[in-house]
C-alpha cells in the first residue's frame, strides 16, 4: 500500500521528468522554429492538450490487472517517448522546410504537435494513475498529494536545469538523463508492489537504464550527428549549446554560416554585408571616432570599421560568449581583433549596454538582422532608441539596415519601415532613409542632408578600399527619383504606428511578412487585422462557455457543476495566458528568455506544488460562495499586475537594475502557481463533493485546467499579442474573466 509521502515523491517524479523533458522540447522547437518567441504559447498549448487528451483517455481506459505494473509501465514509455522525441524533431524538420526557413503555420503546429503529443500523452495518463494508485491504496483523496508531488517536482526540475543542466549538458544527454529518472519513478511505484511484480519488471527496467547510460556516454557523437541531419544538406561542423541559446555552424563553400537558434545571424566572412552595414552609416558622420556596432560581430563589420582612418575605439556587443570565440575560431586570423587599435568585446545584452554604459559614441550601427522575433524587435523600439539617443554625442548617428526587393514594396515591409521610422522620429528630430535593396535608415540630431551629398567625396577623402560598396554603387543609390518613390510608397501605406515595447507592431508586420507566403499564414493575418479588444473579448469569452458547456454535459456532473467548471477552465486559461505573457515580457525586458524558461516555469511550479500540499486540506474546504468568487476576481487582477509590471520596468527613464527585474519577473510566475493551484484545489474539492467518482472526476478538473491552458496557448500566439500588443491583450483577458464572475455568481445560485 502507497503511503501519502510515497504519493507525493512519486508525484515529485513525475513533475522532475516532466519538466526537464517539456524544457528540452520546448527549447529544441525554438531552434526549429527560428527562434519565435510566439511559438512557446503554440508548443505549451499543444502540450498541455496531449497531457489532457491522455489525462481523459488515462481516466476512462487505465485499469490494468495491477496499478503498481501499469504505473512503472508508464514511467519507462514516458522515458523512451522523451528520447525518441528529440530524435523525431531533428529528423522531421528537414521534411518540413529547409534549414534556417520560416514554417507556415499550419506546419508550425504540426511539427510542434509531433514533437510533443506523445510524451505529453504518456504523462497525462501517468498522472490518473498515480491518482488511481493512491485510491488504490485507500486514500480518500490523492489528488493534492499527486497534484502537489508533480509541482514540486517540476520545480525542483527547473531549477537544475536552470542552474546547471542546461550549461552542463546537450539536450541528448539532458533527456537521457530525464529517462534514467523516469526509470526511479517506475522502481518507487513498484517498491510496496508484492515481490513477483517486482522481479518481472526489474530485468525490464534494468536494461532500460542500460541503454540510457549508453546513449549518455555517446550523446556528444549522437547530438552532432542528428544535428547535421537536421540542418541536411549543410554541413553542421560544431553545435554548442549554451545558455543563452543553440548555435550551429555549417559549412559552404569555404564559409561558415553561423545559426543563433535557428536563425541565420552572419557568415563568416561576409564582405558585401559587412561593407554595406557599415559603411554607409560611417560615411555619414565627418569623423568618427568612437563606434559601436550591435550584432553580427564575426561577419567582417569590425575590420570594414577599422578602414576609417579617424576611428580610435571600437565596442562590439555580443550576448553569447560562444560566437565571439567560435567567430574566431573560423574566420580569418586577426579578424576579430583590432590591429594596434582599440576594440573591445562587450559580452552582454546590447539595449541593456546601452542603456547602462555611460559611454557616448559618434555612430552606432544596429546590425542585429530581421525583427523576426522579439529578442531582435526590442532593438527596434522607440524605448530602445531613447537610449541609443542619449549614448549618442552631439551630431552623433545611429544607423540600420531593412531588407528590400527592391523596385516592389509590398504594403507589410513598408508598414514594417514605418513603424521603425515613426518609433526613431519621436526620439531623433532627423530621420534620412537611403534606398536600394539594402534600405538604410539613420538618424540623428543634426540634420543629415548636407551628410547625404557628401557620401563620396568622403570616400574618395577616406580612401577606402572596397569589393562591392564603390562610387558607381553610391552613385545608384543616391538618386532622387529613387528617393523620391520610396517616401511615396511610405507616405501611402503608413498607418502611423511607431513600435514600442508594448505594442511591437514591426515584429507583428514582419510575421505578416512570413505569414503571406502561405495560405494559413494569410488566413491567420487576416484574423489578426479584423481583431479589435471587444471583438477578441467576446471571442475568447464565447470559446470559453462552449467549452465548459461541453464537459458539463460530457460528464455524468452535468451543469449543476458549472461553477467549478468555469474555475478550473479559467484558471488554466488565465495562468497559462499570464505564464507566457511573462517569458514575453521577460524576452523584451531582459533579451534572453531561452536561458530562463525553466526557471520561469520552476518558480510557477513550486508555488503551485506548495498552495497545493501546504493549503489542499483548508483550500478544499472552502465553500464556493464567496471563496470561488474571490479567487476569480485574483484571475481578473493577474495579468492586469502582469503588465503593470512591464509598464513600470520599460517607462521612460526607468533604469530598473536587472536582478531586480529578473526578480520581479520570476515573483509574478509564482503568483501566477498560487492563485492557480488555489482555484484548482478549491473548485475541484468542489466537484469531488458533488459528484464523489474518483478518479474520473480527477482527470475532469485536471483536463478542463489543461484545456484552459491550452486555449491561452494557442490564442496568445498567435491572434492576441500580435493584434492587441502586451498592455491590450492583458486588459482583454482580466475582462474575459470578470465576465466569468457573473456567470459564476448565476450558476453556483442556481446550482442545488
Amino acid at each position: 500500500m502507497q503511503t501519502k509521502r510515497d504519493l507525493v515523491l512519486l508525484g515529485c517524479c513525475l513533475g522532475l521528468f516532466e519538466t526537464i523533458s517539456q524544457v528540452v522540447l520546448l527549447r529544441e522547437l525554438f531552434v526549429a522554429f527560428t527562434g519565435n518567441e510566439l511559438t512557446i504559447a503554440t508548443v505549451l498549448a499543444l502540450w498541455l492538450i496531449s497531457v489532457s487528451l491522455g489525462c481523459l483517455a488515462a481516466g476512462r481506459t487505465f485499469k490494468p490487472r495491477s496499478i503498481s505494473a501499469g504505473v512503472a509501465t508508464l514511467f519507462i514509455m514516458a522515458g523512451a517517448f522523451s528520447l525518441f522525441q528529440v530524435i523525431l524533431i531533428r529528423l522531421a524538420r528537414p521534411a518540413f522546410a529547409p534549414a534556417g526557413e520560416l514554417l507556415s503555420p499550419a506546419l508550425t503546429v504540426a511539427l510542434a504537435a509531433l514533437g510533443v503529443a506523445p510524451c505529453a500523452a504518456l504523462l497525462g495518463a501517468l498522472f490518473v494513475g498515480l491518482v488511481r494508485l493512491g485510491r488504490h491504496s485507500s486514500h480518500a483523496s490523492p489528488l493534492p498529494a499527486v497534484y502537489g508531488g508533480e509541482a514540486l517536482g517540476s520545480g525542483i526540475g527547473g531549477a537544475v536545469l536552470s542552474f546547471w543542466l542546461l550549461e552542463a549538458a546537450n539536450p541528448v544527454a539532458i533527456t537521457a538523463l530525464a529517462a534514467v529518472l523516469a526509470a526511479a519513478g517506475a522502481m518507487l511505484a513498484l517498491r510496496r508492489a508484492p515481490a513477483r511484480e517486482r522481479r518481472q519488471h526489474a530485468v525490464a527496467t534494468a536494461a532500460f537504464i542500460l541503454a540510457c547510460f549508453f546513449v549518455l556516454f555517446r550523446a556528444a557523437d549522437i547530438d552532432l550527428r542528428l544535428r547535421d541531419m537536421e540542418w541536411g544538406p549543410l554541413r553542421v561542423v560544431e553545435t554548442v549549446d549554451s545558455k543563452y541559446g543553440n548555435v550551429v555552424i555549417t559549412e559552404r563553400e569555404g564559409l561558415h554560416d553561423f545559426y543563433e537558434s535557428g536563425a541565420l545571424a552572419f557568415t563568416v566572412s561576409d564582405p558585401m554585408f559587412a561593407e554595406e552595414t557599415v559603411h554607409i552609416p560611417l560615411l555619414y558622420h565627418p569623423a568618427p571616432h568612437d563606434v559601436l556596432i550591435i550584432g553580427a560581430s564575426g561577419s567582417g563589420v569590425i575590420g570594414e570599421s577599422l578602414k576609417h582612418p579617424s576611428l580610435e575605439r571600437l565596442d562590439f556587443v555580443e550576448l553569447d560568449p560562444a560566437i565571439i570565440s567560435l567567430a574566431g575560431k573560423y574566420g580569418p586570423p586577426g579578424h576579430m581583433s583590432g590591429g594596434g587599435r582599440s576594440v573591445n568585446a562587450v559580452l552582454g545584452d546590447g539595449r541593456a549596454y546601452v542603456a547602462s554604459a555611460g559611454k557616448r559614441y559618434d555612430v552606432i550601427v544596429l546590425a542585429a538582422g530581421a525583427p523576426l522575433s522579439l529578442q531582435v524587435n526590442r532593438l527596434y523600439t522607440a524605448e530602445f532608441f531613447s537610449s541609443a539617443g542619449k549614448a549618442l554625442l552631439p551630431g552623433g548617428i545611429i544607423g540600420l539596415t531593412v531588407d528590400s526587393p527592391g523596385a516592389y514594396m509590398g504594403p507589410e515591409l513598408t508598414r514594417l519601415i514605418a513603424s521603425i521610422v515613426n518609433a526613431l522620429r519621436l526620439v531623433f528630430p532627423h530621420v534620412e532613409l537611403l534606398p536600394g535593396e539594402t534600405i538604410h535608415i539613420l538618424a540623428s540630431d543634426r540634420p543629415l542632408a548636407g551628410a547625404k551629398r557628401r557620401l563620396i567625396p568622403r570616400l574618395r577623402e577616406r580612401g577606402l578600399e572596397t569589393a562591392y560598396l564603390n562610387e558607381f554603387y553610391l552613385t545608384d543609390r543616391l538618386s532622387e527619383l529613387r528617393a523620391a518613390q520610396l517616401d511615396s510608397v511610405l507616405a501611402l501605406y503608413d498607418d502611423g504606428a511607431a513600435n514600442s515595447d508594448g505594442r511591437p507592431v514591426t515584429f507583428s508586420y514582419a510575421l505578416a511578412i512570413w505569414a503571406k507566403h502561405f495560405d494559413t499564414g494569410k488566413f491567420l493575418a487576416r484574423g489578426v487585422a479584423a481583431l479589435g479588444p471587444g471583438t477578441t473579448v467576446l471571442l475568447l469569452a464565447a470559446t470559453g462557455l462552449i467549452i465548459v458547456v461541453a464537459f458539463a454535459l460530457g460528464s455524468r456532473l452535468r451543469l449543476r457543476a458549472a461553477g467549478p467548471l468555469i474555475s478550473l477552465y479559467s484558471s488554466g486559461f488565465t495562468t497559462m495566458f499570464a505564464t507566457v505573457l511573462i517569458m514575453i515580457c521577460f524576452q523584451i525586458s531582459r533579451g534572453y528568455v531561452y536561458t530562463r524558461l525553466a526557471v520561469v516555469i520552476a518558480a510557477f511550479m513550486v508555488a503551485l506544488g506548495l498552495t497545493a500540499i501546504l493549503g489542499g486540506r483548508r483550500l478544499s474546504a472552502v465553500r464556493e460562495r464567496p471563496g470561488l468568487i474571490v479567487l476569480q476576481a485574483a484571475l481578473i487582477c493577474l495579468p492586469v499586475v502582469v503588465a503593470a509590471v512591464f509598464r513600470w520596468a520599460q517607462s521612460p527613464g526607468s533604469a530598473v537594475p536587472g536582478p531586480l527585474l529578473d526578480a520581479a519577473y520570476i515573483g509574478l510566475s509564482a503568483l501566477a502557481g498560487v492563485v492557480g493551484a488555489s482555484v484548482f484545489t478549491v473548485a475541484s474539492a468542489s466537484l469531488m463533493r458533488r459528484a464523489p467518482a474518483g478518479a474520473e472526476t480527477g482527470a475532469v478538473a485536471y483536463s478542463l485546467d489543461l484545456v484552459g491552458a491550452s486555449v491561452a496557448g494557442f490564442t496568445t500566439g498567435f491572434l492576441t499579442i500580435p493584434a492587441l500588443g502586451i498592455v491590450s491583450a492583458a486588459l482583454a483577458v482580466a475582462l474575459v474573466n470578470f465576465i466569468a464572475v457573473g456567470a459564476l455568481q448565476v450558476s453556483i445560485r442556481r446550482a442545488p
